[in-house]
């Protein structure tokens, strides 16, 4: 005949026995660890802020897990362990020698505007352009004969040279001349009272580019002049001449090439 555990008290005593050592088991593994063990990351984050309310907090930038509350060396790499910023990175602090380089953005862009002090007195500018010399229109004057002929004589030979008021510069033959000079002696000779005719060819010759002495010297001799001299009514310099011994003398320039 078999016995039944199902309903005998040592069964109940066993079971009963068995949780007190199961518990007691549970209890002594939870006090032990092993040696050498790594903190779990709660814990080391539990130390890490009893560490900073105690002070200043040191950790390596490669190893974020070496905590020590003072300066030194990281264990895994050797590196300097750096200040821990309060949100929990390494707060890496700048040298002595990088003070004036940092500047906040509003100072940035304040230091890239140009500045300048202001000064009286005359600048000392020194320039070098190219260019091109012009005379000075305001200061040019055109001798032109007012009658035609031919030059027979030039004393203005080359450019820039100067020439004097009252200057001869040529002696032209021009039968224009010849027959005003000969109207002005015939009305001498056939009507010398007549006054209105003698300031009428006098008149004509002075536009013709007479002088007053040369008109003169036409009435005392009674006799044309067949080379008449041009005289300069101006002093400067001769920029330019389109005369030549021998040859016609050019036309008047226009009004606009005059100018």
């Amino acid at each position: 005949m078999k016995k039944s555990w199902n309903n005998s008290p040592w069964r109940a005593r066993l079971v009963l026995m068995a949780l007190p050592l199961a518990l007691l088991l549970s209890a002594c593994q939870s006090d032990k660890k092993p040696s050498g063990a790594t903190n779990s990351p709660e814990a080391s984050v539990a130390d890490a802020h009893n560490h900073e309310a105690a002070g200043d907090l040191y950790t390596c930038p490669m190893h974020p897990q070496i905590i020590r509350d003072k300066p030194g060396k990281c264990p895994i790499c050797g590196m300097d362990l750096v200040k821990k910023s309060k949100g929990g990175g390494a707060q890496a602090q700048p040298s002595a020698s990088l003070q004036n380089l940092l500047k906040s953005p509003d100072a940035t862009v304040v230091s890239t505007q140009a500045t300048v002090y202001p000064s009286t007195g005359a600048p000392d500018l020194s320039l070098t352009l190219t260019g091109r010399v012009e005379y000075d229109t305001r200061r040019t004057e055109v001798i032109a004969a007012r009658f035609g002929g031919r030059v027979e004589k030039l004393l203005v030979r080359y450019n820039y040279q100067p020439v004097i008021k009252g200057q001869k510069l040529l002696e032209v033959y021009s039968p224009e001349l010849v027959t005003a000079q000969q109207e002005l002696i015939f009305i001498l000779t056939q009507d010398a009272e007549n006054r209105t005719l003698l300031r009428g060819a006098r008149q004509k010759l002075r536009l013709l580019g007479l002088t007053d002495a040369q008109i003169n010297r036409t009435i005392a001799t009674r006799k044309p002049t067949y080379s008449v001299a041009l005289y300069s009514p101006y002093s400067g310099y001769v920029v330019e001449q389109s005369a030549q011994p021998g040859a016609g003398l050019p036309p008047p320039p226009t009004p606009e090439a005059g100018a």
